[in-house]
């Protein structure tokens, strides 16, 4: 009489111990941490003077500044990219680089990307 009853009480706990994996389980488990590259992400902190290159564009495609600052492009495209210009020129610049110049006389400064030369952009130093 005294197995019957122990093995009632294992299949019992069993069972519980199973329904309470399945119930409470899935709230207990690690998930893993969401990935995203540097151009999928949409809170990457907006920094003073900076041109974001995504989906081919330069944004913003004119960029107004003061004589000594400093710009930097920042590629958010999937694709490398580079600066091209008659007063600077970039190293190709991958996904998630960036490039910094430092403007040090007024002017308009034309530039386009050096891999996609229909990429168009303009800073203007006051």
């Amino acid at each position: 009489m005294k197995k019957p009853m122990v093995a009632l009480i294992v299949v019992i706990l069993l069972a519980a111990g199973v329904g309470a994996y399945f119930l409470l389980g899935s709230s207990y488990k690690q998930k893993s941490p969401e990935v995203k590259l540097p151009s999928e992400q949409t809170n990457v902190p907006k920094e003073k003077n900076t041109i974001s290159i995504k989906d081919f564009v330069f944004n913003p495609d004119t960029l107004t500044v003061k004589v000594g600052d400093i710009v930097t492009w920042r590629n958010d495209d999937g694709v490398v990219h580079s600066i091209k210009s008659t007063d600077f020129s970039s190293p190709n610049i991958k996904n998630g680089d960036t490039f910094k110049f430092q403007f040090v006389k007024a002017g308009t400064y034309e530039y386009n990307c050096g891999i996609h030369p229909y990429m168009k952009g303009k800073v203007v130093v006051e």
